[in-house]
């Protein structure tokens, strides 16, 4: 993040059935350089400027490159954890704008379990799953290689001590991303917890975050310590 110029401009996906906006298609170079960096991060748009579409982007590029260099080794399934309010709108979506992406939802009671589910999550670019399933199905869903992990509504996974939150931290994968119109909703440590949860380490421990950044700003509004908290959050500072 810190040092970088910014994330070097690509076109949009051939295989995303849509038009990206220029800020959608900003994000969806951002989300790719952090990729290409190993970082996790947090894509803070409002509610209804297209986080989705941007995910779903990302996933159909990465395809395209996977194809263009004629790759042997797949690319592994990225799983979503999202409130059960919105699992039809990513069915809709990621049918109706990417619809080259295997996707598969894993709820309900006849849900796969096992290494059934394993086996076919293999084959799968997107799987969908419910933050109240994420504690209860953890130990299968931890036996997947996933490549991403994808938190939308992320303020579920905001709490350190909840269960959902520990599962989300427990869980592996090359890349981690959270979805979130309001990463601070009462107060700075809500932001350290997501980055946590998606870059675990990059702001310290809760308590020097807490002494150096959040007090300063909160309560003596230091412009320094938003300084610091810029330098290494800012989409500006991200490496091409």
């Amino acid at each position: 993040m810190p040092g970088g110029q910014g994330p070097e401009p690509h076109p949009q996906p051939r295989s995303l059935q849509a038009t990206l906006r220029p800020y959608q298609l900003d994000g969806l170079n951002w989300l790719w350089a952090l990729d290409r960096q190993g970082l996790g991060g947090i894509l803070a748009d409002d509610m209804g400027l297209g986080k989705t579409m941007q995910v779903l982007a990302l996933l159909c590029r990465e395809r395209e490159q996977l194809a263009e260099h004629e790759a042997t080794a797949p690319l592994g399934p990225t799983l979503l954890v999202c409130p059960m309010s919105v699992v039809g709108a990513w069915q809709r979506e990621a049918a109706n704008f990417a619809p080259g992406l295997r996707v598969h939802v894993h709820h309900g009671g006849d849900r796969l379990r096992g290494e059934s589910f394993v086996a076919g999550a293999a084959d799968l670019d997107l799987v969908i799953t419910t933050y109240s399933l994420l504690a209860r199905d953890l130990q299968v869903l931890s036996a997947v290689a996933w490549h991403r992990l994808v938190f939308d509504e992320a303020q579920h996974v905001k709490t350190p001590a909840t269960q959902v939150t520990r599962a989300a931290r427990t869980l592996q994968a090359l890349h981690r991303l959270a979805l979130t119109g309001t990463p601070v909703e009462n107060r700075l440590a809500d932001l350290h917890s997501l980055m946590e949860v998606v870059n675990p380490g990059l702001l310290g421990t809760a308590h020097s975050f807490q002494e150096r950044i959040a007090t300063p700003i909160e309560e003596e509004g230091d412009e320094a310590a938003v300084s610091r908290l810029k330098l290494v959050t800012s989409p500006s500072s991200s490496a091409a």
